[in-house]
């Protein structure tokens, strides 16, 4: 069983995907989906888009669920 994003989840996901240049799974409202990661994020008449860098400027509500790609591979490599 899944945990529901709200927007604000959604926001940080964004901006880490932007930050790290780490792919995002992403499901919109009307069924689509992709792979990609964050370009931009920023408001258009008061509502929160993001950008990605191969399917342009969308509206963040309408984003149905959104996850990581591929998960987090924690290790220790290059630690001294």
């Amino acid at each position: 069983m899944g945990h529901r994003l709200d927007q604000g989840d959604m926001l940080d996901f964004l901006e880490e995907s932007k930050l790290r240049r780490l792919p995002l799974h992403i499901v919109l409202k009307n069924g689509d989906e992709f792979e990609d990661w964050v370009t931009d994020i920023g408001k258009l008449e008061g509502e929160d888009h993001v950008a990605f860098a191969a399917h342009g400027f969308t509206a963040v509500r309408r984003i149905s669920s959104i996850k990581r790609a591929f998960p987090i591979e924690y290790t220790y490599a290059g630690k001294h």
